[in-house]
C-alpha cells in the first residue's frame, strides 16, 4: 500500500518488509469487539492491512490509516473507524492539537499502538511536537500500550519524550544484533517483547 502525502510515502519505503512484518505479529493482538487507538506512523500505517476486516473499532489521528482501512474493507463489514478532528499536519497525513485531544478523551481503548522516531532504556520520542498531546492522551485513555519500532529507532533520541519505557507494556521489533542489549534492558524493565 502506497499512499499519503509525499515525505510520509517516502519513510514508508524505508525498511519496509520489517514494519510490514512488525504490524503483521502485532495485529495478532486484536479480537472481535476490542477498542484500540492506532497513532499515525509508517510501521502503525501497516496494521491497515491486517485489521481491516476485523470487528473491532478503530480511533486514530491518521487519515492515511482511516483511508486505508475504509479502502481495505470495501463493502465488506470489518472495523469502524472513528477519526479525530484538529489541526492537520500536510506532512504526515495527521492531525493534532486540542480539538484531537478532546476528541480521544471522549474515549476508553484496550489497546493504543504508537510509532516512535527513537527508542533507548529510559524513554520512547518523537519529532512530531503537535501530535505529542494526542499520543499522550492514547496512552493514558487505554489499558495497555504497544509500540511498533523497526530496529533503525533503536539507540536514538528524538527531540520530544513521547513516553517513558516504563508506560510501555509491549514492544515489537525486528532482530538486529545491534539492538540486542537494549532489548534485554527493556525486558529486564518489564517490557514484553516480540522480535520478528
Amino acid at each position: 500500500l502506497q499512499m499519503g502525502p509525499p515525505a510520509f510515502a517516502k519513510r514508508l519505503g524505508d525498511n519496509a518488509d520489517a514494519k510490514k512484518a512488525i504490524a503483521r505479529a502485532a495485529s495478532a493482538l486484536f479480537h472481535d469487539g476490542d477498542v484500540v487507538m492506532i497513532d499515525g506512523g509508517t510501521t502503525t500505517f501497516q496494521l491497515a492491512e491486517f485489521i481491516a476486516l476485523k470487528r473491532i473499532r478503530v480511533i486514530t489521528n491518521s487519515l492515511v490509516i482511516a483511508q486505508a482501512i475504509d479502502r481495505l474493507k470495501g463493502s465488506q463489514r470489518g472495523a469502524e473507524v472513528y477519526l479525530c478532528g484538529g489541526l492537520l499536519q500536510p506532512e504526515a497525513g495527521l492531525v493534532g492539537g486540542p480539538q484531537a485531544e478532546a476528541f480521544l478523551r471522549q474515549y476508553r481503548a484496550k489497546w493504543a499502538f504508537l510509532s516512535a522516531a527513537g527508542i533507548d532504556a529510559e524513554a520512547a520520542t518523537n519529532y512530531e511536537e503537535t501530535v505529542l498531546g494526542s499520543e499522550r492522551v492514547m496512552i493514558e485513555q487505554a489499558s495497555q500500550v504497544v509500540l511498533l519500532a523497526d530496529h533503525t529507532k533503536f539507540g536514538k533520541q528524538a527531540m520530544c519524550n513521547l513516553c517513558p519505557m516504563s508506560e510501555v507494556d509491549h514492544l515489537f521489533s525486528d532482530q538486529h544484533p545491534g539492538n540486542e542489549k537494549l532489548l534485554k534492558q527493556l525486558k529486564r524493565a518489564g517490557v514484553a517483547i516480540t522480535c520478528i
